[in-house]
């Protein structure tokens, strides 16, 4: 029988969308004065953002915390534009990340980030006005919530980013409602949007007083860059705001029409802002390369390049949580612990930290340390990994309800994390509730006798299958009951043979059958 559920299910949410689409159709752009479908308001734009930038920053590697007068120093520039917008009253942030991929983003209600990466490749103040005004239209003129409005519209999921993952970012493992910003800050955006950005960007830039050649010098710089093809550019911000030499020359366009090469360009103050980061370039270089050494499992080197940047840099928590990793994975893990310890105190609020030294506790058999680290991760930025291992910790104590709850969350994710937890959480729940995996369904042979098949829907090999077969007469009496087995391995996900019910050869007319599975073998 063809099954219509699937399809009607999916025009049930499509037309649901649009039925919510047709409630804010008439929706302005702040920015450009345009009509435009949004299925959120303002508000709720507000809402995401404030619920999405924690999250978002930590899966980015967290906040910039050595220096805090530079955060000080991109927020002020960053307002001077937020303040000259078409929406001032957004809650407008600007926080700079701990992480080397040059990028920059906005999610809805004016959460912006800025990564140190980006900084150490620009010039002057006029350059990083140029990033921040054309973040802060993507803002203004809810870029994002239209973002949203199209995967709703096309049903696009959360999970599978598409992209890879840097030491520092955890986008793919985030599980739960965090998932959001991890969607909204790599998704790319259009061409329409892009332009949009530049153009009112620049406009801003001339309403704060800076020099609009700062944005066609930064499009020029990363035309170039995208010619030389650098992976860590193409990791960050081209990935999600992809440069042209057609944004080069609207840019210059817009700059000539707004009044030329008149305005701050603030080479003296940005380099002043940026000089302690500079001065310790060095230091993040070399943490770039051991976190690619970790990766190509060559720990040795990774510790000797990290035990240079913090010679470099002490107070830089990354360099001593990459240490901690590198240690445990040559077996030292008193000693990875004393690292990731070190990066907990120096930046106590980024969940990485807490998610490693977890694994260093568990290496030492300390698992309720392991267990408290794990939940406080878990509270700063939920993933998949703390996850599956609060559910094997659970599990090991005898704690199985909760563990299946673990289970449970760290299944949302995809990839190997989420597969892992399938298959616990089956073989965690295949006996207490056989029927959830195993499917039995009944067929008369109009020659022959009365027949089962038995479908596997667990990840897992089952290997017997206990059943019992029960025959109702008309009148709902129980006629006769049969318990048998069936041996024969069944793989995950495999459908078995037909096999005959012992008991019942032919079904009378009137007759009712019911097997059930009562228990479950699996490996």
């Amino acid at each position: 029988m063809f099954n219509t559920s699937p399809w009607l299910a999916c025009l049930f949410r499509l037309a649901t969308v649009l039925a919510c689409a047709m409630l804010v159709a008439c929706a302005t752009n702040p920015v450009t004065g345009e009509s435009q479908l949004m299925l959120s308001s303002t508000n709720e734009d507000i809402t995401i953002g404030r619920q999405q930038y924690e999250p978002a920053q930590q899966s980015q590697g967290g906040q910039y915390v050595v220096d805090p007068q530079l955060t000080t120093y991109v927020s002020r520039v960053g307002q001077k534009l937020a303040a000259v917008s078409d929406t001032p009253n957004l809650p407008y942030e600007f926080v700079v990340l701990n992480n080397s991929v040059p990028n920059a983003w906005a999610l809805p209600g004016g959460k912006i980030a800025i990564n140190r990466g980006l900084l150490l490749a620009l010039e002057n103040e006029a350059q990083l006005a140029a990033v921040l005004g054309h973040e802060v239209v993507h803002a203004a003129a809810r870029h994002g919530a239209q973002r949203m409005r199209d995967n709703m519209l096309v049903q696009i999921g959360l999970a599978g980013i598409g992209m890879g993952l840097a030491d520092n970012d955890y986008r793919q493992l985030i599980i739960g409602g965090a998932a959001l910003g991890a969607q909204l800050i790599t998704a790319k955006y259009g061409r329409e949007h892009e332009l949009e950005s530049d153009r009112y960007g620049m406009e801003y830039m001339v309403k704060a007083g800076y020099n609009p050649m700062g944005a066609v010098e930064l499009q020029r710089v990363f035309v170039q860059l995208a010619q030389g093809r650098k992976s860590s550019w193409l990791e960050g911000l081209f990935a999600s705001h992809p440069p042209s030499q057609e944004r080069v020359e609207q840019n210059l366009a817009t700059a000539q029409a707004l009044g030329g090469n008149t305005g701050k360009t603030g080479q003296d103050d940005y380099q002043q802002a940026i000089a302690y980061l500079a001065s310790k370039k060095k230091a993040y270089d070399l943490a770039d390369q051991a976190a690619a050494a970790i990766q190509q499992g060559n720990h040795a080197k990774a510790t000797e390049l990290l035990n240079e940047a913090i010679a470099i840099e002490e107070r830089e928590a990354l360099f001593h949580s990459l240490k901690g990793k590198a240690l445990e994975q040559q077996g030292q893990s008193k000693a990875a612990l004393a690292s990731h310890s070190r990066a907990t105190e120096l930046n106590p609020n980024q969940f990485s930290y807490y998610l490693h030294r977890a694994e260093s506790y568990q290496s030492l058999g300390l698992n309720e340390e392991a267990e408290r680290d794990l939940t406080r991760s878990m509270k700063l930025l939920p993933t998949s990994v703390a996850a599956l291992q609060l559910g094997q910790l659970a599990e090991t104590g005898g704690e199985r309800a909760q563990a299946a709850q673990y289970y449970q969350e760290a299944a949302r994710a995809p990839g190997n994390i989420g597969q892992q937890a399938t298959v616990k959480l089956a073989r965690l729940d295949i006996q207490s509730r056989p029927q959830r995996y195993i499917e039995v369904e009944h067929f008369q042979d109009p020659k022959g006798p009365l027949l089962v098949r038995i479908n596997n829907r667990s990840p897992l090999k089952v290997t017997e299958v206990k059943l019992l077969s029960t025959v109702f007469n008309e009148q709902g009496q129980r006629v006769s009951e049969d318990a048998w087995i069936i041996d024969d391995p069944l793989e995950a996900g495999e459908q078995s043979r037909f096999y005959p019910i012992k008991s019942v050869y032919h079904l009378p007319a009137g007759q009712q059958v019911r097997t059930r599975v009562t228990g479950v073998t699996s490996e």
